[in-house]
């Protein structure tokens, strides 16, 4: 009987450790942002086939799949998906690059292409009313909650955005 204990025993050790390590594993691999000066790198000299992406995202009015991205934007791209979204008279493509943490504790960054110039909400849109912090920056923050939204004109029509779900 002790043997039988001894081997369950260890069988359940076993099994946590690799789903620790599983788990370790995923966490370590959910922090991927890209900061605004990585956007400005990328985006620079490029804008004609960001422009051919979103032009196809308002087109057919769904996300572009990897292999349409990767057929645009090429194999080395810090795009992960395309969505169009459309917000009253404001037509916008969102560009997702990487995003860290799990569920409501979550950071999510990247560009959109706004066909009208504005600023724009992302995930948020549909509540969010933006305070010019400075030129060409924009802010804000959930009333008595936890989630917030940042966003700066890049160029003409181009913004990088950060959220945040706290």
């Amino acid at each position: 009987m002790k043997r039988l204990i001894a081997i369950l025993v260890v069988v359940v050790l076993l099994m946590l450790t690799s789903c620790g390590q599983a788990l370790f594993l995923s966490l370590a691999s959910c922090d991927n942002n890209v900061s605004q000066k990585e956007v400005c790198d990328y985006i620079d000299g490029k804008t004609d086939s960001l422009k051919e992406c979103a032009d196809r995202a308002l087109q057919s009015g769904s996300p572009l799949n990897n292999e349409e991205l990767v057929g645009i934007l090429g194999e080395e791209t810090i795009v992960e998906g395309a969505r169009a979204e459309i917000d009253g008279q404001n037509r916008v493509v969102v560009f997702d690059c990487g995003g860290s943490g799990i569920g409501g504790d979550s950071e999510y960054s990247g560009f959109y292409y706004s066909e009208n110039d504005i600023p724009f909400g992302v995930d948020f849109a549909e509540i969010c009313t933006f305070t010019e912090t400075e030129p060409d920056t924009y802010c804000w923050s959930e009333e008595g909650g936890s989630h917030s939204v940042y966003t700066v004109r890049l160029t003409e029509n181009w913004f990088y955005f950060y959220e945040i779900y706290h």
